[in-house]
């Protein structure tokens, strides 16, 4: 049910960017609509837990609410298309290099299950890890609004959104790992669409791939670490984190210390 529902959002953003009214190129609509698509079922959802409360009935009475506002616009809209016909080899580059790193680490190092249970990565990972389950199981067991678990008779204000897209899948009983990454990987692909169409409008594509460069994989010199350390263990797997080093490398990488451990930054 949680693989349906989640297929179904990300069809319904795609239709719903495609047709608003957004100067953008088609391709990139598609691209940034699954996220679009999340972004509005867990606004709806949200608000229908507040009159409903958070159960399968306000989750399809949101479906049907999107359903009907893309069939509204479908009607009505008369979007203005900037045709794709640019090279856009840096973006693809990235989606599949980067991406692919991206998707790796999120499998390995967060919820992953092990023969201990399920096992996260190091950095602030651990810790947020934790603090964001703490906050879906509260969505999932409180009724609305919800109460912060860390601190009893407190409303929950810290930014939720994210969590309650998990525990809408968690509802529709998926795995904690599927509730959790899954969206990330749709917010990650639209950010990386987005920073590329910021970039190519100050710049082309080789300003536009260093930018991309620097963004995603400075802010240290941790990554020499990895080299040096690869051939002289024989062993690639990423093992630890190599730029957030005191004794070296105060520096976090966007990827490592901020799109992975804090779940509220790719949607934001």
């Amino acid at each position: 049910m949680h693989i349906l529902y989640f297929i179904l959002t990300a069809f319904l953003g795609i239709f719903l960017s495609l047709f608003l009214p957004l100067t953008l190129p088609k391709w990139v609509k598609v691209i940034i609509g699954p996220a679009l698509g999340i972004i509005v079922i867990t606004q709806l959802t949200l608000i229908t837990s507040l009159i409903f409360g958070f159960n399968t009935v306000s989750i399809v009475i949101s479906i049907l609410i999107l359903i009907f506002v893309f069939l509204i616009l479908r009607a009505k809209s008369r979007s203005t298309v900037i045709p794709g016909g640019i090279t856009n080899w840096p973006l693809w580059l990235f989606l599949i290099t980067v991406g692919t790193l991206v998707i790796y680490l999120f499998a390995t190092k967060v919820l992953a299950a092990s023969p201990y249970g399920l096992i996260t990565g190091g950095g602030g990972l651990y810790g947020d890890t934790a603090m964001h389950l703490a906050f879906t199981n509260s969505l999932l067991t409180q009724q609305f609004p919800p109460q912060n678990p860390l601190f009893a008779g407190k409303i929950l204000t810290y930014p939720f959104l994210i969590n309650l897209f998990a525990a809408i899948l968690i509802k529709l009983h998926s795995s904690l790992q599927f509730a959790f990454i899954s969206s990330q990987i749709v917010f990650f692909i639209a950010v990386v669409t987005l920073f590329y169409l910021i970039a190519k409008k100050f710049t082309g594509n080789l300003g536009t791939f260093f930018a991309m460069l620097i963004f995603f994989l400075g802010f240290g010199l941790g990554f020499t670490n990895f080299v040096k350390e690869v051939p002289q263990n024989n062993f690639w797997p990423i093992s630890h984190e190599y730029t957030n080093d005191a004794d070296k490398f105060h520096l976090h990488n966007v990827i490592t210390g901020m799109i992975l451990p804090e779940r509220s930054f790719l949607p934001g």
